[in-house]
Formats: C-alpha cells, sequence, structure tokens
C-alpha cells in the first residue's frame, strides 16, 4: 500500500513539474518595433456637410469631410487620386519596414477629418500623412506643396507643431531632388486644417499637384509619374526617422 502512496506522489509531482515547465517556457509577447505611419487619403466618395469644430475647444466649425476637388479634362475625382497613391506610398513604406495604417481603403466610406486624426492618435502613431491633391480657378496654378501648422497654431502641442515642420521639410527637400518634378511650392503654415488640429501625432498634408492644371494633372494620372513623388515622400520620411 505504502508503495502505491509513493508512485501516487511521485507521479503527482512530475505532472506538476511538466505543467509548471511548459508556463515557464511560453515566451513573452514582444512589442513591434516598427514605427507605425498613418496615412489618410484625402477625402471620400461623397461628402459629409454636417460641422465639427475645427480642433479642441474651437468655436470655428468647417464641415466634417468634402468629396474634393476634380480632373475638368478627365472628370477623376481627387479622393480616387489620393487613394491610388495613398496605396503606392503604403506599400512602398511597407517594404521599407513600416507598419502602415490606412483610414481608408475604399471610396464609400463616412469619416470625418476629427475621425481620421483620431485613428492616427488611437494607433499611437509616429507619422500621420494626409495625401492630397489641389484645385483652383485659375487653371494655370501648379505645384506640390505641403500644409503644415503655424507657431501661433493654438490647438497642437509645441512638440507636435515643431515634429511637424520637420516632416514637412524632410519631404519637400527630397521632391526637390526630384527631376520629374517641375513645380514646387513648397511648405504653406494654415491653422484651420481639422485633421491637423485634432492630431496628437506629427504629421503633414501633402498636395501632390493641381488636377486643375492640364499639364499637372497629365502627370499625376502616369502612375510612373505618381510613384516617383510617393517614393521621395518615403525618402522624406526615413530621413526624418533617422532623426529621431
Amino acid at each position: 500500500m505504502k508503495k502505491i502512496i509513493l508512485m501516487l506522489f511521485s507521479f503527482i509531482a512530475l505532472i506538476t513539474i511538466f505543467s509548471t515547465a511548459s508556463v515557464t517556457a511560453k515566451p513573452a509577447l514582444k512589442k513591434s518595433s516598427k514605427k507605425i505611419i498613418v496615412i489618410d487619403p484625402g477625402h471620400q466618395q461623397y461628402a459629409n456637410i454636417d460641422v465639427e469644430p475645427i480642433g479642441p475647444g474651437a468655436i470655428k466649425t468647417k464641415y466634417k469631410v468634402t468629396d474634393g476637388t476634380h480632373s475638368p479634362y478627365t472628370n477623376k475625382k481627387e479622393s480616387i487620386l489620393t487613394l491610388e497613391a495613398s496605396k503606392m506610398l503604403g506599400n512602398t513604406l511597407k517594404k521599407r519596414g513600416y507598419k502602415v495604417i490606412y483610414t481608408r481603403t475604399k471610396q464609400n466610406v463616412n469619416i470625418s477629418n476629427r475621425e481620421r486624426a483620431n485613428i492616427a492618435n488611437k494607433s499611437n502613431a509616429d507619422l500621420f500623412l494626409r495625401i492630397h491633391a489641389d484645385g483652383s480657378i485659375n487653371k494655370k496654378e501648379k505645384g506640390f506643396s505641403i500644409l503644415t501648422p503655424s507657431t501661433k497654431n493654438p490647438y497642437i502641442s509645441k512638440s507636435v507643431n515643431k515634429a511637424s515642420l520637420v516632416i514637412s521639410n524632410e519631404i519637400i527637400q527630397k521632391i526637390e531632388k526630384n527631376k520629374k518634378v517641375n513645380d514646387i511650392k513648397g511648405i504653406i503654415y494654415r491653422d484651420d486644417l481639422s485633421g491637423a488640429n485634432w492630431s496628437k501625432v506629427p504629421g503633414a498634408l501633402i498636395e501632390l499637384g493641381y488636377m486643375t492644371n492640364k499639364e499637372e494633372d497629365k502627370k499625376l494620372a502616369d502612375p510612373l509619374y505618381l510613384k516617383s513623388l510617393t517614393n521621395s515622400i518615403a525618402d522624406g520620411v526615413d530621413q526624418y526617422m533617422k532623426k529621431k
């Protein structure tokens, strides 16, 4: 009887050791070291003309989201162009080791500019890149530009403001080296952009060019030119990350 009891205790002890070992051997979950880039393809298929404050505590309001400009030559919508360019940029950044999150991946959505900024905030993004294209009554107007908050912006932190200007400058410098881009307007300071004002992470609103300018619209419709633009933007992101 004693032998049976001893064998039973030995068996229980072995089970305890093995179960403890299996628990101990379970690897700890590691937090991803990849930098997170949230890309916002500007606009959407249909506008939402309900309004929202342009920033935290703001009295001034703007439409939640518009449907953007369009090409008078091909009738292509800005929201389609920005989605194409955003996916190109995202694919390039993924290949370079970044984690990419899109605010939208299709046309038929209803996401306000404030909500788009919140996607970047909740993702704890390292950068929030908003991809747009320009339009003007003056069909001669053209050029690549970046919209960024001024130093007087009352809605964002000083650190976000400073970093937003840094990434804007890095992208512009890379675009200036791109021989395919003939017209560059540079950095334009704006404090009325809801997407920037609600953002708690650094970012830039990138205007790829004017769809209302025949020459530039033709370029923007060329996948090779668009790829060249997005590669230069990705180069700017790389340069920014090196300085962090």
